[in-house]
């Protein structure tokens, strides 16, 4: 049996309520992909089991994860090493009470235990586990608000349909799956992808490791493109799957990779970065190079734009689109194109060097990965970005992180 054939056996067992101990036990025991002889299991928890990788919640050791659920595991959260030969990954076992297991998997719940204090009465709430990230506040304007120290609550209940389907997307981008109502498990339809432009979809599915940065599928007829990666669910790829598939992982920066590995040995896609941030993947297949401006596909180029991170770059797509990862974003506090200047690794300078490179592109809407994605026309690109790099120039860093609204200023 194949890698892939035994972990799809290993998915329909645990999603099987007739699985037993024995099942699981014998399944992982021949799974050569995943490792050999199980040595430790609690009572009562096999039912639950799931395997995971590179599970974002706080992670406990490096390698794939094996998560335990059922009434007779501790919620204490302690960890059982488990050996798989030497050698190999490591799997661990966790004690996690608060998991969903149905036909698309395991999924973390909201915890109600663990509700925002400001959480307006109702059925939909956030609980404190959030980290602030702001992805969800996108989703959902005026539906989920924030504290003074930027954690999300529920800042009053939908009115109508298209209030509930809101939320649903909030819930389902949120990378620590705080966001939660008492009256269903899971949306009527799926949340992503979602279509914010014809030719570009959201996919939602944050991760933790990216910070919750958001991630794009846009579809072409030489093969779809994904920008950046989402936590890798069953769910997610059944959507993408309808869509076409996956031809190339385009990867803006070392930030931002989260489950790209995943994704493409899915879809036997290539994996695009800059050589310098290709550390962070080391299983990239393609290399961009220097300040080399590279054409992907027929009307898709990447454009170098160092500063957040020496190896970031940008993808501009037929003169209309711009993916911008952390290089640039909408702050839609301030109604403006902006950059991070908190959140920076490599050189402000270069990144106002950038800012002037991009504003020589024609762009009529911006897709970052933090921060808000936005539809300004051509125009108005033009005037901000003429006078963004020299701005930043002017201001300077330390400046520029002490404007009112600036973004993520309540760190």
């Amino acid at each position: 049996m194949s890698k892939s054939q035994n972990r799809d056996s290993w998915i329909r067992l645990v999603n099987d309520p007739a699985t037993s101990t024995s099942d699981l036990r014998a399944l992982l025991g021949d799974c050569k992909g995943l490792g050999g002889q199980l040595t430790v299991l609690q009572a009562g928890a096999a039912a639950g089991l799931a395997v995971r990788e590179r599970h974002g919640d706080g992670g406990v050791g490096p390698g794939p994860r094996l998560w335990v659920r059922g009434s007779a595991v501790s919620p204490v959260r302690v960890c059982h090493r488990l050996r798989f030969g030497e050698p190999g990954p490591r799997l661990w076992v966790r004690a996690l009470p608060l998991v969903a297991v149905g036909k698309r998997g395991l999924r973390r719940m909201a915890r109600i235990d663990l509700v925002h204090p400001d959480n307006a009465e109702g059925p939909w709430f956030v609980d404190t586990r959030c980290i602030r990230c702001d992805a969800a506040r996108h989703w959902a304007p005026g539906l989920i608000d924030m504290d003074t120290d930027g954690l999300s609550f529920v800042a009053r209940q939908p009115e109508n349909a298209q209030d509930v389907a809101a939320l649903w997307r909030a819930a389902a981008a949120c990378p620590t799956q705080s966001i939660g109502t008492t009256e269903a498990r899971r949306p009527p339809q799926p949340a992503f992808p979602f279509e914010l432009t014809p030719g570009v979809y959201a996919l939602g599915h944050n991760a933790r490791e990216s910070f919750g940065a958001h991630s794009y599928l846009v579809p072409r007829p030489d093969g779809n493109l994904m920008v950046d990666s989402p936590r890798f669910t069953r769910g997610l790829a059944e959507g993408i799957d309808e869509l076409g598939g996956v031809r190339h992982v385009l990867l803006s920066h070392r930030d931002d990779v989260a489950d790209a590995d995943r994704w493409a040995d899915r879809y036997g896609a290539d994996v695009w970065i800059h050589e310098a941030d290709a550390d962070a993947a080391p299983y990239a297949t393609s290399i961009f190079e220097g300040d080399e401006i590279v054409e992907v596909a027929p009307g898709v180029v990447t454009v170098p734009a160092p500063g957040h991170t020496e190896g970031s770059v940008v993808l501009h797509i037929d003169d209309r689109w711009l993916l911008t990862g952390d290089t640039l974003h909408w702050n839609h506090r301030r109604g403006e194109l902006d950059v991070f200047a908190g959140a920076m690794f490599h050189s402000w300078q270069a990144l106002a060097d950038s800012m002037d490179r991009l504003a020589t592109l024609t762009v009529e809407w911006v897709f970052p990965g933090h921060g808000n994605w936005h539809h300004l026309g051509a125009a108005l690109y033009a005037e901000q970005m003429d006078r963004l790099g020299p701005a930043m120039r002017e201001i300077g860093r330390s400046g520029w992180t002490s404007r009112p609204q600036g973004a993520y200023d309540w760190f």
